[in-house]
């Protein structure tokens, strides 16, 4: 699966060679990907934090996801998005 957070980050599980579909935040521009307790500055103005948190900053607008989504982002961020 895919969810596209911003223009520059998405959600993905579709690594190569992740035998175990574990969600990875991706830089769609380097193609870089980030466990979820990875620090990651994703924005000149966002201070470094674990992706974990950068992903929840990134899905604070409701309604913006799908049920299921909402389900794979919770997988990341370790509970449910809005």
């Amino acid at each position: 699966m895919i969810v596209q957070l911003t223009p520059s980050w998405q959600l993905e599980d579709e690594r190569d060679g992740n035998y175990y579909p574990v969600p990875y935040l991706v830089n769609r521009q380097s193609g870089e990907a980030y466990g979820a307790s990875t620090i990651v500055q994703c924005y000149p103005s966002w201070p470094p934090q674990p992706a974990s948190h950068a992903v929840r900053r990134m899905t604070l607008k409701p309604g913006r996801f799908s049920d299921e989504e909402k389900a794979f982002i919770g997988r990341f961020i370790g509970g449910g998005a809005s």
